[in-house]
């Protein structure tokens, strides 16, 4: 057994905001063999983002503390990772077995969905939807990286960059849709996959 029954992640969840990866991992969380991380979204491998919550692979890994002998299996799923320019650079330099597995959806809906989030959120101040797309292009808007609702929701680009860092045998993408219609053939092809 891992030193301090700690059970390193060996799968992670690279969502795109608004996706559905807070869902994916409640439901991967529900099984008995699978280690609950302490802490949603650590972000730890985003080092290119403002986001990190914990900030040595002490503490990321002292999130992964088994407290069942039962438990097989931990992940971590943190919503800005498919965002990130270096975190599957980093999961694979971590575990280059590791598998990866990508949540996406219609990008119109997507960064209308982020929108209201942030809006919910406070970092987000235009309430009109519209408004709020063109202000991400103005100067003043150029450094609030949550704000700029286009890269955030370029899924192909960075999907294309994700494909170009892992393995595809390693790499499971679902669909946002897939996921809202059918969680439970969903869940069954992610325990198949892991």
């Amino acid at each position: 057994m891992p030193k301090d029954n700690i059970l390193p992640p060996s799968v992670f969840i690279l969502g795109a905001p608004k996706c559905g990866t807070t869902s994916l991992a409640w439901y991967l969380n529900q099984h008995p063999q699978v280690v609950e991380p302490k802490k949603k979204e650590p972000n730890f491998f985003s080092d290119d983002l403002p986001l990190q919550e914990v900030q040595t692979l002490d503490e990321y890994l002292h999130l992964f503390k088994k407290q069942k002998a039962s438990e097989r299996l931990s992940f971590e799923a943190s919503t800005w990772y498919l965002y990130s320019e270096v975190a599957a650079k980093n999961i694979k330099n971590f575990d280059p077995d590791s598998k990866l597995i990508v949540l996406i959806r219609n990008p119109i809906e997507m960064v209308q969905s982020l929108h209201s989030q942030q809006l919910y959120n406070l970092h987000e101040t235009i309430v009109d939807f519209e408004q709020a797309w063109y202000a991400q292009f103005t100067e003043e808007r150029k450094g609030h990286w949550l704000l700029q609702y286009k890269k955030c929701c370029e899924t192909g680009t960075q999907l294309s960059r994700l494909l170009a860092t892992v393995d595809k045998s390693k790499l499971k993408v679902i669909l946002f849709d897939d996921l809202k219609s059918n969680p439970e053939r969903v869940f069954l092809d992610v325990q198949s996959f892991v």
